[in-house]
């Protein structure tokens, strides 16, 4: 039998289908066996159900550079997370993985909500010093979330150049309590590499290859957003994810939007840099103190699932 003429079948039976309920078992097998001899390439892009509006303007225009096929599913957690079952009250995903925008924002908010709340001092030391190897402790080191610098900790919450970094900025809603003092968005940094980032937005800059960034250090930089003359601060590679999840998550705990142009980025970053051992153990520990974590690092997928933030 020609290919097309296992698809033209294929879709007289799938027609059958919709009109006979009762024989839906014994069409799905007919259509599984049938769509097992067609080549992928008889299927065209018409056979398959469009996407509706609201998931099409959701969707960041992706830079030029960067092919579809180098982005990851955004579910592409680590095996254990993807078989975890419902595990308390911070975790139970099963039961709200079907919905969409606000009925999911709503749900997660009710998740990540009412959090132990440290103060920021204590949120510092559970950073740098607690139990004599604090959350960001990892290898007997502290990195700087933004150039990859690393620092021995030294028992204080400024070890050698670091403090520590509010990735949503101070003067855009994060300057009171609980915000000021949550986990899930404070890293620790090198002191410059946090006072050059200010309160600038992320995004993607060409300035590394162009050679006129403003600063670059470690794979991060400060330079005009790709497209634009907006200045932006563009995160190294193997971090921009945790930043992006981290951003998120503020955005839906303390019900505060995200800015479209910055969105954009941060929803690529999501994509490319997906959650790797070392951000899960830290979303862990950080629950570990504060009795709830970031959902996103759990569920990246639940970003594409979010038209706006």
């Amino acid at each position: 039998m020609e290919v097309n003429a296992r698809v033209a079948m294929t879709r007289r039976i799938a027609a059958k289908c919709l009109r006979a309920s009762l024989v839906v078992k014994l069409c799905a097998i007919s259509l599984s066996t049938l769509l097992l001899c067609c080549s992928s390439d008889a299927l065209q892009p018409d056979s398959a159900a469009p996407r509706d509006s609201a998931a099409r303007d959701s969707t960041p225009d992706v830079p030029a550079d960067l092919a579809p096929s180098d982005l990851p599913r955004p579910d592409q957690r680590s095996p254990d997370l993807k078989s975890w079952p419902d595990l308390g009250p911070n975790r139970p995903y099963q039961n709200i993985e079907h919905l969409t925008d606000g009925a999911l924002k709503t749900a997660l908010y009710n998740l990540v909500t009412n959090h132990s709340s440290l103060g920021y001092d204590a949120a510092k030391g559970a950073i740098f010093t607690i139990a004599g190897g604090g959350i960001d402790v990892v290898g007997g080191v502290i990195e700087c979330i933004y150039t990859g610098i690393t620092a021995a900790p030294d028992g204080t919450t400024a070890p050698g150049t670091f403090n520590t970094e509010h990735s949503w900025p101070k003067s855009e809603g994060a300057d009171k309590e609980p915000a000021t003092s949550d986990l899930n968005h404070l890293f620790p940094s090198d002191s410059s590499a946090n006072s050059y980032r200010g309160n600038l937005p992320y995004g993607d800059t060409s300035c590394v290859s162009a050679g006129s960034c403003s600063w670059s250090i470690g794979g991060s930089a400060i330079g005009p957003v790709v497209g634009g003359a907006d200045k932006v601060f563009m995160v190294r590679p193997s971090r921009r994810g945790d930043i992006a999840r981290a951003h998120f998550y503020f955005s839906v705990r303390y019900q505060l939007s995200i800015p479209q142009a910055e969105e954009k980025w941060l929803r690529i970053w999501n994509l490319t840099d997906a959650p790797d051992q070392r951000e899960i153990d830290r979303a862990g520990a950080i629950e570990g103190v504060q009795n709830k974590r970031n959902p996103f690092v759990d569920r990246p997928d639940f970003v594409e699932q979010i038209g706006d933030f």
